[in-house]
């Protein structure tokens, strides 16, 4: 220990007589240094491409006629060299098609042919034929419009057969059917889309559910006239969902306007937007979420609006080992209840930070918020927030409290309204060694606008790093056993360490740091990719392999394992039905989906390859509608959105709030239901329907990562 001591105070010298203030930038928008990444020439990485195979919905069946069958999205032509038997006929037939009882079906196709006679078209499911209809052939051809009144039982097993009959006299020839359509009645939003838009250059895909038909077209709905046609490939049965899905890829429509997908068989999406600016006010709700969530000053109306409350949780709060009294105001509450954490707190700023620091431009001219100073909604301030809290919550020689809570959860109200005493647990080696690394990282952030914070905050990091226990012998301490309110596990100090090293090589270029960072890696190789509040080791790879030197034996292991877990990423993707890496459904899942978004786009700012920017913007379109529940996770946008959140102050006030990322999905729940679909929009449903400052502020980073990289 007292080794680490002598090294920091070595540093802080170092740092007092050496350090220059990066360039001087405006005070509401952060500069970043020109990062040059060199990479290996072996690390070139070959990220898994889409497939993209057609495969048409008819089955043909044509016993021993000779033919040569040609499929093509939309046309299925058979080029006969022999058809033996006039008996015989050739059936292609369309299956897995829904028919609900009392509607009505209109069934379109255009055929010809040079040997047919007639046409039988028959509609069944695997019961048997509903109902029937034959068409003679006149002059080779014909086009059908049939429609057809289903009076049975709901079937989800339907089909469509076109039976083709030869002429007698003509044993070789042509059959093409094309223009295949069925349309219901009603309308049925079984198209599954990115709710809220795509910018002009996204990768844009529509997520199918068989059997849509072969093609699908978008329909611009101011004059629904169709601006784009395009093929739907399926990827077959979707275990988590219990679909079959296929998908079709309308990328190179980039005019902005208003949009509908409609698909082949019965079945059409919600509308949406293309547009440069699509995620502008989604950005800025997502971000005012978070500022909703102050704890311990007043909240005017100027700045909450109908969510307006007077400072809460404000007297001294009592150190529960010790009894000591001090002021812990501040920082945010956790989530649906009025807690606050370190743990949750460190992972809501690091995102924040990241934000600001990356993509500046993305907070300038956004939806005023007039806590800001010049009225500008600003990331940073928001960091800061946060950043104070931590600070208050650091023992003067460098540990950290875990929690600030009050010994049981508050009731339905508002939070100036709960007026339980609060508590602050005992210090932990993750909330220490996790504070070291995020006031690192702030303090690079923090060098050009504010060099003085800049320096407090590494003089903390340092300070918190050295009280670590660095043998993470320590495990995870349990709330005391009066105290009810929240608990967040975490069995590991190692990523936390491991980031803080990384942190603070990048803010004072000591290589011990560097070393640590080694140590840590050796005793857990999979630190790695981890962006949560429990995995934080995400965040010391990009400082690492943003900053470390490119012949460091250490930048050369943390390279390979982080862009092998980024292919991954891609891999699960692609071998997933909604085309989002997922590998599983538990509480709090879409954050997950969110923090993998932001580390594949914390990849693409190291090695800008397209790839990882569209598979970003795949898990965003996945949070934000293109999912198998049909709804938007973030309150407020897109057509389809929870209502009814497990979050105590729009209980209490009976209303909604925009821009809050729920939790999704919870295959633990009791459900009949497939685990991608256990989800219910109630707020006594917290496992899927709470939301916290920890799952928006991922959110926050990717709608402006992909606002910065799409522009």
């Amino acid at each position: 220990m007292k080794q680490r001591w002598i090294r920091c105070l070595a540093v802080l010298i170092v740092l007092v007589l050496v350090v220059e203030p990066l360039e001087e930038v405006t005070e509401q928008s952060v500069q970043q240094e020109e990062t040059v990444l060199v990479f290996e020439e072996e690390r070139a990485m070959d990220y898994p491409e889409r497939k993209e195979e057609f495969a048409s919905v008819f089955t043909l069946t044509s016993g021993s006629i000779s033919l040569e069958d040609t499929v093509q999205p939309d046309q299925r032509t058979l080029s006969i060299s022999d058809w033996p038997d006039q008996e015989e006929t050739l059936t292609l037939a369309s299956d897995k098609l829904m028919f609900l009882q009392g509607e009505s079906y209109t069934f379109h196709c255009y055929f010809y042919s040079d040997l047919a006679e007639s046409l039988i078209v028959r509609w069944g499911d695997e019961s048997g034929t509903f109902d029937q209809s034959i068409f003679p052939i006149h002059n080779g051809e014909i086009t059908i419009d049939l429609r057809y009144s289903h009076q049975q039982a709901d079937t989800y097993t339907g089909w469509i057969s076109v039976e083709v009959h030869r002429q007698s006299e003509v044993a070789s020839g042509t059959v093409m059917l094309s223009e295949f359509r069925l349309l219901s009645s009603k309308k049925n939003h079984s198209v599954r889309i990115n709710q809220v838009g795509y910018l002009p250059l996204e990768e844009k895909l529509a997520i199918f559910q068989a059997n849509s038909g072969e093609i699908f077209k978008v329909v611009d709905v101011e004059n629904e006239k169709t601006v784009f046609e395009g093929p739907i490939y399926y990827t077959g049965y979707n275990e988590e969902t219990g679909e079959v899905n296929g998908f079709g890829d309308f990328s190179a429509l980039t005019e902005a306007g208003r949009y509908r997908i409609e698909a082949a068989v019965n079945g059409q999406s919600y509308e949406f937007r293309i547009d440069e600016n699509v995620y502008d006010e989604l950005l800025g709700s997502a971000l005012h979420m978070i500022t909703l969530q102050r704890c311990g000053q007043d909240l005017s109306e100027a700045v909450a609006g109908i969510f307006a409350h007077e400072a809460c949780h404000d007297d001294l709060a009592t150190v529960y080992r010790g009894g000591a009294r001090d002021d812990f105001t501040g920082g945010w509450h956790d989530a649906g209840d009025y807690g606050r954490y370190t743990l949750t707190t460190l992972k809501t700023v690091n995102d924040l930070l990241l934000a600001g620091w990356l993509f500046p431009e993305q907070f300038n001219d956004q939806n005023q918020s007039p806590d800001s100073g010049n009225g500008m909604l600003d990331v940073l301030d928001e960091a800061l927030v946060g950043l104070k809290w931590l600070k208050k919550m650091q023992i003067d020689w460098g540990p950290e409290y875990t929690a600030a809570v009050t010994k049981n959860f508050a009731s339905f109200v508002m939070p100036d309204q709960d007026q339980q005493p609060v508590f602050i647990l005992e210090e932990e080696n993750t909330s220490t060694a996790g504070v070291a690394g995020t006031f690192a990282l702030a303090s690079i952030v923090f060098a050009s606008i504010d060099p003085g914070r800049s320096e407090e905050l590494l003089t903390d990091a340092i300070k918190a790093y050295a009280a670590a226990d660095h043998t993470d012998h320590e495990e995870d301490k349990k709330n005391p056993w009066d105290v009810t309110a929240g608990d967040y596990s975490n069995g590991s100090a190692l990523d936390e360490l491991y980031f803080a090293a990384a942190a603070l090589y990048a803010a004072t270029q000591d290589l011990q740091y560097l070393t640590d960072a080694a140590e840590y890696i050796k005793k857990n190789p999979d630190l790695i990719s981890g962006l949560s509040y429990h995995e934080m080791g995400g965040y010391g790879s990009y400082l690492l392999l943003r900053f470390a030197p490119n012949d460091s034996e250490l930048k050369k292991t943390v390279q390979k394992a982080f862009y092998q877990h980024v292919a991954g990423l891609i891999q699960m993707q692609q071998d997933n039905g909604y085309q989002v890496a997922v590998n599983g459904y538990y509480w709090g899942g879409n954050m997950f989906v969110a923090n993998n978004a932001m580390l594949l786009l914390l990849a693409y700012d190291l090695e800008p390859d397209p790839a990882l920017l569209h598979a970003a913007g795949q898990q965003l379109a996945y949070l934000l509608g293109r999912n198998s529940l049909n709804m938007s996770f973030v309150t407020g946008v897109g057509t389809n959105y929870p209502h009814h959140i497990h979050h105590r102050i729009t209980e209490a006030l009976n209303v909604e709030m925009a821009g809050a990322l729920v939790g999704g999905p919870d295959e633990s729940l009791e459900s009949s239901a497939p685990p991608a679909k256990r989800y219910w929009d109630e707020s006594e449903h917290y496992s899927t329907n709470e939301v916290t400052i920890y799952y928006n502020s991922p959110l926050v980073f990717v709608l402006a990562g992909m606002l910065e990289y799409h522009s």
